[in-house]
């Protein structure tokens, strides 16, 4: 890991001509966007290492303004190995440095230089989606100040913690302006772990949704704001539990074995989660009560990954019009690839089969057209990029000395 953030400033206009076609070239203002050269601890890790983590594809509105803004910085290497970290469990001690799971497969064979994103190392990207319904924005997880912080990046390439300083904060899920999230912050002599908060995408107004420890996997909330679900861990199993009124009301009925990563669907109506309960790790589509359960993923390849590895099959998360799924997966001998699957078919697509990267926790942006996802292809930290929903055109969004992963789009409905 590097041991200091690459300071960046300067910019008159800036754009990325002909990405989307639609694209809107605009002035820029000029910034100055200085971080704190803190050191980071040393992490052993590697790519994508640690269950915990994974929603959205459909067409909210046109894209009126697609804002990319170039910001000189300082060079970064290709190709190097890099480290994949994941939020800690509630059993590790210190949850600020402790990262759990490691595990370094190979690189996939064969991709050319062709197949690898622009190379643009004296630049970082900025986007900025102005929808109908408001202006949405990245956010996604960083450890670049030490311990785990959610990151908003505005429409100048600026980037900001929203979260507090003063603990280890892990957003999984966005809906609207909404943001639901791990956080280690604790009353009194609580017990340490993870609990689940919401908070607006300004950072204000965080509310914690439960007192129970929770486990390091998806929480996210119905699209009507209530009941919401995570990941607890009871007698040694994985179980999804339903969070109302300040507590854990009870656990959902998702078969035997394990079962993690909850997300509603756009409609709220149906429910994706993992589960093992018939021997290997699937991705799973059941009623939002957690009934009427089929599994999406059945390919016995990745069957005997460990569950350090996701069992193959990591998180998913809904397209926004709820048609397809989207998820990071795994087989033996290769890193994670970014995969889509149309539920109705079944038919299941490898966006990034080209890349000889790591490639994980995608999320589509709100009207379909883009995916965001965190990759190593072009630095040796794991980075924030952003690509057509089709796979193609993969830009780079962040450079930070630390890990940023799990990028999520959020509304921020006062954006100027």
């Amino acid at each position: 890991m590097h041991d200091a953030y690459r300071a960046s400033s300067a910019l008159s206009r800036g754009c990325v001509s002909g990405w989307l076609g639609e694209a809107s070239v605009l002035p820029m203002r000029d910034i100055v966007a200085s971080k704190s050269a803190n050191a980071l601890p040393e992490s052993g890790h590697t790519p994508k290492s640690a269950p915990g983590g994974q929603p959205e594809s459909g067409r909210l509105g046109q894209v009126l303004l697609m804002m990319l803004v170039l910001v000189p910085a300082a060079g970064f290497a290709l190709e190097s190995e890099t480290v994949r970290q994941s939020p800690a469990t509630e059993a590790d001690a210190n949850p600020s440095t402790a990262q759990p799971h490691t595990e370094g497969p190979p690189r996939k064979p064969g991709a050319s230089a062709a197949d690898q994103p622009d190379a643009r190392p004296d630049a970082r990207e900025s986007i900025a989606l102005s929808l109908g319904d408001g202006e949405w924005q990245l956010v996604w997880n960083s450890n670049r100040a030490g311990d785990w912080d959610v990151i908003r990046q505005d429409r100048d390439g600026s980037e900001h913690r929203i979260t507090p300083a003063s603990s280890n904060e892990w957003a999984w899920s966005a809906r609207g302006d909404m943001l639901y999230a791990l956080s280690t912050a604790r009353a009194g002599e609580e017990p340490k772990g993870w609990r689940g908060q919401r908070l607006r995408s300004d950072g204000e107004h965080a509310e914690r949704l439960a007192s129970e420890v929770l486990a390091d996997g998806f929480i996210d909330c119905h699209p009507e704001g209530t009941p919401c679900l995570a990941e607890v861990r009871v007698d040694g199993r994985k179980r999804i539990a339903r969070l109302e009124d300040g507590g854990l009301q009870d656990l959902l009925e998702t078969g035997a074995g394990n079962a993690a990563d909850p997300q509603y669907s756009p409609d709220g109506k149906h429910l994706l989660f993992r589960s093992d309960r018939d021997g290997p790790w699937e991705i799973w589509l059941a009623d939002a009560d957690g009934s009427n359960a089929r599994a999406l993923t059945a390919d016995t390849s990745n069957d005997q990954l460990s569950p350090h590895e996701y069992g193959g099959e990591g998180p998913a998360r809904f397209s926004p019009d709820g048609t397809q799924i989207i998820w990071m997966r795994k087989f033996p001998e290769q890193d994670y690839d970014i995969w889509t699957l149309t539920i109705a078919t079944g038919e299941a697509r490898n966006l990034t089969a080209n890349s000889t990267a790591s490639e994980g926790y995608p999320s589509w942006s709100p009207d379909g057209q883009l995916i965001a996802f965190d990759s190593d292809r072009t630095d040796d930290n794991s980075e924030i990029h952003v690509m057509r929903a089709d796979g193609s055109q993969v830009h780079r969004v962040t450079r930070s000395p630390g890990a940023d992963l799990a990028p999520l789009w959020v509304r921020v409905p006062d954006a100027q």
